[in-house]
């Protein structure tokens, strides 16, 4: 009953703000007087409500709050305000930021993991939210909306939860950005690892993303495909890191002040062991190749960073720091590698 009384209001309030949006847009195509007098009384408490959301969402208790934000979100008024940074108790609090706290794919609570998603969702309507979403994703280090969204589509076994997930990612679709990082973070090769399923709304979403991201990969180069995979902060084990695209690409990296190498360098605080892998098996191929490679990566921090993985836990990654080291240290790699 407490709880009942402590958070009933957020979903009138959540129901009031959508039923004012209707409002709001009958009066707008209908040109009557007083329109933008009414957007602003709408959007001061919207915005505060959403503030409140965002912290109640937090806590324990946040089943309730959630949902009220799945209500609200409907309306595209609260995108803007949900999304952007507000400082409460001079701490940073962004919506984007909730969510990927909520959608944490090792969260035993699929009901969150569910509502999550369906915020998600609503915000992906939005072509404004995309650039929103690519924007805070690529300032995330270890962690970003998308990447925890594909972690919980390979790892969650509940149908609702990744069906509300490829709703999502569908209309991502739109935004070229997006499916970049799509494919960057291998949703491909999750999708070929779902169960059969007979929900005819998940199987059609399941295709129709499978074929776009298809189509996107096929259309790009071996260099274009290495800078998706890069710039979506997560590396695999895949075709472009071997020593023949090295030789062939060293040059490439020169572009937009070596904008690739400094990502890299940034992956290898990653607490991913495959991407901490690749950093630096990649970083040590640049040191090679590039005529300024070694100077540049030290420059930049990658070598102060390599020496502290060296003694990573994971035997495989220390094993590539430690060969990254030796790169930035011999010129002569191959024969070194020959004796």
């Amino acid at each position: 009953k407490e709880k009942i009384k402590k958070f009933s209001p957020c979903r009138i309030l959540a129901r009031l703000f959508g039923s004012l949006e209707k409002f709001y847009l009958s009066a707008i195509e209908e040109k009557k007087g007083g329109a933008r007098r009414l957007q602003k009384k709408i959007d001061e408490p919207m915005g505060v409500f959403l503030a409140e959301l965002k912290r109640r969402a937090r806590t324990k208790n946040n089943l309730i709050p959630i949902k009220a934000l799945k209500n609200t979100l409907r309306v595209d008024r609260s995108h803007e305000p949900f999304v952007l940074e507000s400082v409460d108790s001079g701490l940073k609090d962004s919506g984007l930021k909730l969510l990927v706290s909520l959608l944490d794919p090792n969260n035993n609570n699929e009901q969150v993991l569910y509502l999550a998603g369906f915020c998600t969702w609503m915000l992906t309507f939005n072509p404004k939210m995309h650039r929103q979403i690519d924007q805070f994703d690529s300032e995330e280090k270890n962690t970003g909306l998308i990447k925890n969204m594909v972690r919980t589509v390979r790892q969650v076994q509940r149908e609702k939860v990744i069906r509300i997930c490829f709703a999502a990612f569908r209309n991502m679709l739109k935004s070229e950005e997006l499916k970049g990082r799509l494919v960057g973070l291998g949703l491909l090769d999750v999708i070929k690892t779902l169960n059969q399923t007979e929900d005819k709304e998940l199987k059609e979403n399941t295709a129709k993303v499978s074929r776009e991201l298809k189509s996107f990969v096929g259309q790009l180069s071996t260099f274009e495909k290495y800078t998706t995979e890069v710039m979506s902060g997560q590396l695999q084990k895949s075709a472009v890191h071997n020593e023949t695209f090295w030789r062939k690409n060293s040059a490439m990296f020169e572009k937009e002040s070596y904008r690739h190498i400094r990502k890299l360098v940034e992956l290898l605080d990653s607490k991913d062991l495959d991407t901490l892998e690749m950093a630096c098996y990649d970083l040590g191929e640049f040191a090679r190749f590039h005529p300024d490679g070694r100077s540049i990566v030290t420059r930049m921090g990658g070598k102060s960073k390599a020496m502290k993985l060296m003694i990573h836990r994971n035997e495989a990654v220390a094993k590539q720091a430690l060969l990254f080291i030796q790169k930035l240290m011999v010129s002569n790699w191959e024969f070194l590698t020959k004796t």
